[in-house]
């Protein structure tokens, strides 16, 4: 859904996004539910999205604005 909404809307991609399963191991190995998850390399913001899944809150950032704004298509409600 990313890189669709993303393309639709006419959006840059992040170039290097991973798959989920990367954060969400580090996530659940190293956090509780409502713990803090810090990514200040957010990019496409995979990590805050698995984060939101597992109940932890999130906090991201990236130098490149339009990336974050793309994120938003990884959380349905702000879509």
């Amino acid at each position: 859904p990313y890189t669709m909404r993303c393309k639709e809307a006419g959006m840059k991609i992040h170039p290097a996004r991973f798959p989920a399963a990367m954060p969400e191991f580090f996530v659940k190995l190293l956090t509780d539910q409502e713990d803090i998850v810090v990514d200040p390399f957010a990019g496409s913001n995979t990590t805050g999205a698995v984060a939101e899944v597992l109940q932890r809150r999130w906090l991201v950032a990236d130098e490149v604005q339009e990336y974050l704004d793309g994120s938003k298509f990884r959380f349905r409600a702000l879509s």
